[in-house]
């Protein structure tokens, strides 16, 4: 039975030595090695199939790589051992028991157990060093109570026994001993009793398992820490998810007696102890969540495995702290994410080595920016699904990037949502701290390492504080690679509950669709054809991870579901027709779909009833009398739609008014229609508030269409929002007007004017742009006027622009004036004409041979006052002169010489 071998005897033997330290840790230098600073600034590390808290594909038999279970994790185990026997309630071979093995070395406890994928509740049976003991509530036999489902916890010590209830119920009798003790290997047996009013099936399971018992030196009094923990003594450790203890367990490698199990088998010489205390300290500092709970700063959950590379296990226990490794002498030495003492005096411009270049760069560039963090985080009480942390966004930097700029950064290794979203932020606070240099110190540099923070003082570059990323030695001097760093972008952060609402622009964690809402509508065709519709409503959905929203539908008291789709979660409503039956009561419900996936749940089932559907004989076809009479019924008709609106808007409010989110929407529309002429108006009005925004949205419409051999079509379309949140305010108005003529020739001309405001903290912005344009066939004219105001963090801007187009030719003037720098206005024209009081025009300037030229006259009688008038050739001055003062007159070959101040007239052969 070779797939029994990890539990049979020791395990000591035939286990092979993985060699000295990893690979991934070696030559890294004096510099930071596995940087989360480098994560946040220059992209994340690789992932690997075992690097989160959920090992969710159970392995059976197979040469499975050791590994264990670090802090807290859900893992479906490697089934190693399955056997059927027993006599129970005189039924034979009623029991089926399986062993399911978790990892190598002592594990803490078993926290929870999952069963088809359903959470249960364990009841301890007993409890002793090695094993405990446990039943599950939800499996007893439904008449006497007995406990049909039996879980054995083994912690994975090396003298740990067999599991007696294996040995009896062996079959054969040898096929498990007493023997069998899975000796150092952690491991879960259970025990189903299958009686028919219990099971219908083989359960498959999950377990929630407090990992890998750790040596802390903290609590070591000979490694000088206070306390009875021995590295020789396994028995002394006790459970950790502090990170950094993780990192130095891992780093030292875990053994069985001689054997290295897993780890990089690190010297502890090559260790820096006290950076480790420190870094480990500064993960079980305790902080306050928003819900007034306490937790440590950091913590860490893994399933690692010894076929992985070294430095991917290490970089998960930094990435959990937000941390670094880094070398000092040769050894190494951690750093967590909290803000570092400033120990060495103030750099100036004069303490840098003279003959070496400073490198300074302030900025990244734009495709670099990042002004958000989104990502997931492992939920242990969903089974370790994958779960969307309120992502991390600053508002000021999405106006100063004029864009969003968002960045995916999960955390399967971490299974606290505050702990997730901490590490969000400080990723987003550090990749905004954007200055990087390059300077030389000299021979006092000596003391700096890697990863100190130091404080230069320049009057180019500013004062600014640096992490040294990296330091190159000299002759006599040291060359820094600094990073900017501030200890502001390390405090504490006001997390956002999940499910909480709005934390920021383009964000919500949301896990079902926001202010739901169903109203009937009904789709008018040509000739006055009417469709049933129904209408979905919902507060529009910023956040961008969101991907679309799915709705079912049914007839009352059917169970037949029917399904639709909307792909733009921003339109806040949808509209569809398929399958639905006229004067129907049906019930909607909805949720959302998202990347990266996260929890999500249905909206409560909405009650809707569809309308009449109508389907209309041309009226042009009868006698006048009967037209006039089908007319006034069908206006009977809609008047008595439009009531039933009414009313259902007035139960849709009331309704609404018990939600702690309110949203209302009232929608009217009137249609008239004859043959191929139709007439509609159409008004919608909505208001949405809740804990954090409220929005008022008006759309009116009207169309007016006739269409035979020609077609006309002339609208309307003035739309009016209003937005105000707890950060800022927003005011829009869109105004259009457009007709349309399709003949043996296409005619189109429209006028549309916007006017939008906003208002945040730090900025004010107002724009208005007008278009008009005209077009027939290919030929188009337009007029686009564009007026701008704002102010924002990079100063004050006010712009003005026009542009005139007529086929090809375009001719435009605009205006600008920054605060930072000065104003201009610009022209773009082929000819500068003035008018005069009489209404005749001459030209100013006038372009020839792609220069401009003055026309001289456009000059009224006066002077011309200059310096100085340089041309290759004046070919004429006419005029009556007057009186000339001047000094010289010399003839271009020189032969003729009037020099009038020295008093003399010069004539030359």
């Amino acid at each position: 039975m070779p797939f029994l071998a990890p539990l049979i005897g020791g395990i000591a033997a035939g286990i092979g030595s993985l060699g000295a330290v990893g690979s991934a840790l070696l030559g890294i230098g004096a510099s930071v090695g596995l940087s989360y600073l480098s994560k946040a600034l220059g992209g994340k590390s690789s992932k690997t199939a075992t690097s989160s808290g959920l090992e969710g594909s159970l392995q059976i038999a197979g040469d499975v790589p050791r590994g264990a279970v670090f802090g807290r994790a859900i893992t479906e185990g490697h089934q190693v051992y399955g056997q059927t026997g027993g006599s129970f309630a005189s039924t034979p071979n009623l029991a089926l028991d399986r062993v399911y093995a978790i990892g190598e070395g002592p594990h803490d406890a078993l926290e929870s157990v999952w069963v088809d994928g359903k959470l249960c509740t364990l009841s301890l049976v007993s409890a002793s060093t090695h094993v405990d003991h446990y039943t599950v509530n939800e499996y007893n036999y439904p008449t006497t109570g007995v406990p049909c489902m039996h879980l054995w916890f083994f912690r994975g010590y090396t003298d740990q026994p067999a599991l007696s209830e294996l040995v009896t119920n062996a079959n054969p009798s040898d096929r498990w001993t007493s023997d069998y003790r899975g000796s150092g290997v952690c491991y879960v047996a259970t025990r189903c009793l299958y009686f028919k009013e219990v099971f219908s099936s083989f359960p498959a399971f999950s377990f929630g398992i407090r990992g890998r018992r750790l040596y802390d030196w903290r609590s070591d009094t000979t490694a000088g820490g206070d306390g009875p923990q021995r590295w020789s003594d396994q028995t002394s450790w006790v459970y950790s998810a502090n990170p950094i203890v993780q990192l130095y367990n891992f780093q030292r490698g875990l053994r069985a007696a001689t054997q290295l199990l897993y780890g990089a088998n690190v010297q502890t010489a090559d260790l820096v102890l006290d950076a480790y205390t420190a870094a480990a300290n500064a993960c079980d500092e305790s902080v306050m969540d928003s819900a007034g709970s306490s937790a440590d700063r950091y913590s860490c959950g893994t399933i690692i495995s010894d076929a992985e590379e070294h430095g991917a296990v290490i970089q998960r226990f930094l990435d959990s702290c937000a941390g670094a490794m880094y070398e000092r002498a040769g050894a190494f030495a951690p750093l967590a994410g909290v803000a570092q003492a400033t120990t060495y005096p103030t750099i100036t411009d004069g303490d840098l080595v003279s003959g070496f270049p400073i490198r300074f760069i302030a900025k990244r560039g734009r495709a670099e920016l990042v002004n958000g963090v989104f990502g997931t985080y492992t939920d242990l009480s969903q089974n370790g699904a994958s779960v969307s942390y309120p992502s991390r966004v600053d508002l000021d930097a999405v106006t100063l990037d004029t864009e969003q700029r968002y960045s995916e950064s999960d955390y399967p290794q971490v299974f606290d949502p505050v702990q997730a979203q901490r590490l969000a932020e400080l990723e987003l606070l550090l990749a905004r701290l954007q200055a990087t240099a390059t300077i030389t110190l000299g021979m006092s540099a000596v003391v700096l390492e890697p990863g100190d923070w130091v404080r230069w003082t320049s009057a180019r570059f500013g004062d600014r504080r640096w992490m040294i990323e990296r330091i190159q030695e000299g002759q006599g001097t040291y060359t820094l690679d600094l990073r900017e760093i501030n200890a502001t972008a390390f405090g504490e952060i006001d997390d956002v509950p999940l499910n909480g609402g709005l934390p920021g622009v383009g964000d919500t964690d949301l896990t079902t669709v926001p202010m739901f809402s169903v109203t009937s509508r009904t789709l008018v065709g040509d000739n006055g054809l009417k469709t049933p519709a129904i209408q979905a409503g919902w507060q529009a959905i910023l956040d961008n991870r969101v991907d679309a929203l799915l709705f079912e539908y049914r007839v009352v008291g059917q169970t037949d579901v029917l399904t639709a789709r909307s792909d733009d979660p921003l339109s806040g409503a949808w509209v569809w027709s398929a399958g639905l039956q006229s004067e129907t009561d049906y019930e909607v419900r909805a949720t959302i779909t998202s990347t990266p996936p996260r929890s999500t749940t249905w909206t409560d089932w909405l009650p809707v009833t569809t309308t009449e559907q109508i389907v209309p004989v041309g009226m042009q076809n009868f006698e006048a009398g009967l037209r006039d009479k089908i007319a006034n019924e069908l206006g009977a008709a809609d008047a008595e739609y439009r009531a039933g609106i009414e009313n259902l808007n007035l139960i849709v409010a009331e309704l609404a008014a018990h939600q702690a989110v309110v949203r209302l929407e009232d929608v009217r529309r009137v249609t008239a229609t004859f043959g191929n002429q139709k007439a509609e108006y159409l008004l919608q009005i909505g208001a949405v508030a809740d804990d954090v925004s409220a929005t008022v949205s008006r759309v009116e419409t009207l169309e007016s269409t006739a269409g035979s051999l020609t077609t006309s079509v002339a609208t309307i379309n003035s739309t009016l929002t209003t937005m105000a949140t707890e950060n800022a305010a927003l005011a829009t108005s869109v105004t259009a007007l457009q007709v349309n003529y399709t003949g043996l020739s296409t005619s189109v001309s429209s006028l549309s004017t916007s006017l939008s405001t906003l208002a945040t903290e730090t900025s004010a912005i107002a724009t208005e742009v007008t278009d008009l344009s005209a077009a027939v066939d290919d030929l188009s004219a337009s007029v686009n006027v564009t007026w701008a105001a704002g102010v924002t963090p990079a100063g004050a801007t006010a712009a003005w622009d026009l542009q005139l187009v007529a086929g090809s030719v375009v001719v435009g003037m605009s205006a600008i004036a920054l605060s930072g720098g000065g104003g201009q206005i610009r022209f773009q024209a082929d000819k500068f004409l003035f008018a005069k009081a009489d209404g005749t025009t001459f030209a100013l300037l006038q372009s020839a041979g792609g220069n401009f030229y003055l026309d001289g006259n456009i000059f009224a009688d006066g002077s011309i006052l200059a310096q100085h008038l340089s041309v290759s050739t004046l070919s004429a001055i006419t005029g009556n002169m007057g009186t000339l003062t001047v000094g010289r007159m010399l003839s271009t070959n020189g032969k003729v010489d009037f020099n009038l101040t020295d008093t003399y007239l010069l004539f030359k052969d």
